[in-house]
């Protein structure tokens, strides 16, 4: 037990024993995360109620789920993420040239947040966060519908979710570029157990999109309309693509110079074939002929397969998948924008 402890690179952070905590519940985690959505919602709405600025009885949306964006970073970081880390170690295990300690360590490095830097990110994103529900009060009635102290602290949390977030992302991505892809045996007739790092990859991307975009666009469409918050959520539009595309990049050059490398190799095999060839024409060797005809064919078919095989790992379906992550929102917004123009409000 002393050498395993011994073995830890580094303790882990805090909210990994939260998660573990609820994974330990006696129901499924959705559900755990649920039920706080709903707690948070129906206490905003007891409070609207009973100060008398919502009739008994009557909904509002963005009291409803004002804890959304929380509850979305818990679930995806502290349950979703892991479990497709967790597979994609497993995809990738058999191609790394790595002993078993060796692989253990780098899991632990893959799957794990370290607790340093201590309490500083939670701190910033938190001052962040009231700084940003601040902008946001003069276009947000529902703010004041309740006690606005209560979603400004709602909202601090989220974004100090939101910085540890992204550092515990950029540790993970950067796991993948500088230390797998650079350790994985590379295979350019085998992609298939690759992919499993563009779905984790194409999973965190498709996260950021969901949370800083699409949520928002269904509960406080009316933030689009600001210049500012434009160029606030297509940010994250383009560090979706990022967390998307370059932890990919070192794999991408890696299988680029496997694929030259075979393609020169048969290209020098069908330049030596045809020269045997012609000396056997130049010898009248039929028999020779019909044999170098037959493996320069199969050169052919070679060249032309290994030309075909993509350099990138991913699935096409993990590819269209992201795609349609990324223009969704931007469909709806563009739908919106006519649709008002069109009913003139």
């Amino acid at each position: 037990m002393k050498e395993e402890a011994l073995a830890i690179p580094f303790k882990p952070n805090w909210l990994l024993r939260f998660f573990s905590w609820v994974n330990k519940l006696p129901i499924p985690a959705w559900m755990f995360y649920l039920l706080i959505l709903f707690a948070g919602g129906a206490s905003q709405h007891l409070f609207a109620w009973g100060k008398g600025v919502l009739e008994v009885g009557q909904f509002n949306i963005f009291l409803a789920l004002s804890w959304i964006w929380l509850i979305e970073q818990l679930y995806y970081f502290g349950h979703v993420n892991p479990q497709i880390a967790r597979q994609t170690l497993d995809e990738i295990r058999p191609q790394m040239d790595l002993d078993d300690e060796g692989f253990k360590s780098l899991s632990y490095e893959f799957m794990m947040t370290p607790a340093s830097p201590p309490l500083i990110l939670p701190i910033l994103g938190f001052l962040f966060g009231l700084l940003f529900a601040e902008t946001v009060r003069p276009i947000s009635p529902e703010v004041n519908y309740t006690f606005p102290e209560f979603l400004f602290f709602i909202w601090g949390l989220t974004h100090a979710m939101t910085f540890v977030s992204c550092y515990a992302i950029i540790r993970q991505l950067r796991v993948v570029n500088t230390v797998i892809a650079k350790k994985i045996r590379v295979d350019i007739y085998n992609l298939h157990s690759l992919y499993g790092l563009s779905r984790l990859t194409a999973s965190m991307g498709i996260a950021i999109l969901v949370i800083a975009f699409l949520t928002s666009f269904i509960l406080v469409p009316q933030h689009i309309e600001s210049t500012l918050h434009i160029i606030f959520y297509l940010s994250f539009l383009l560090l979706a693509l990022a967390v998307f595309v370059l932890p990919l990049t070192e794999i991408n050059r890696r299988l680029r110079e496997e694929k030259n490398r075979l393609v020169k190799r048969v290209n020098t095999e069908m330049k030596d074939a045809f020269e045997k060839v012609r000396n056997d024409v130049k010898s009248n060797k039929i028999e020779q002929i019909q044999s170098q005809s037959i493996s320069i064919d199969i050169m052919l078919k070679e060249k032309t397969l290994l030309e075909s095989i993509p350099t990138w790992p991913w699935a096409p379906s993990t590819f269209r998948g992201f795609l349609a992550a990324v223009f969704l929102p931007l469909f709806l917004w563009f739908v919106q924008q006519l649709l008002g123009r069109l009913m003139g409000f």
